[in-house]
């Protein structure tokens, strides 16, 4: 006899790549702070000052992470589909 939460679509760990995976999206809200300090400090070697350093990063930084959350999000229901099947 199986145990009920064996055959839950919460709890498929089928490898390293999903623990991985699993251990990764706990932290990826700290990808766009990131972003945005590390742009700002590569603008402060070229010279500019503080606070044109992170408006600049902000303008760059922020379209490029509203295409990365559309990409992500178009991505996820092919995904979800898949992890709802019973194996």
């Amino acid at each position: 006899m199986t145990r009920p939460e064996a055959h839950s679509s919460l709890r498929q760990d089928t490898g390293p790549d999903e623990k991985a995976t699993a251990w990764l999206s706990r932290f990826i809200w700290l990808c766009p702070f990131l972003a945005i300090v590390l742009a700002t400090g590569v603008l402060l070697a070229f010279g500019l000052s503080f606070f044109t350093a992170v408006i600049v990063a902000l303008l760059l930084v922020c379209p490029a992470l509203l295409v990365w959350g559309a990409f992500t999000v178009r991505r996820r229901p092919n995904e979800t589909s898949r992890k709802g099947e019973i194996q």
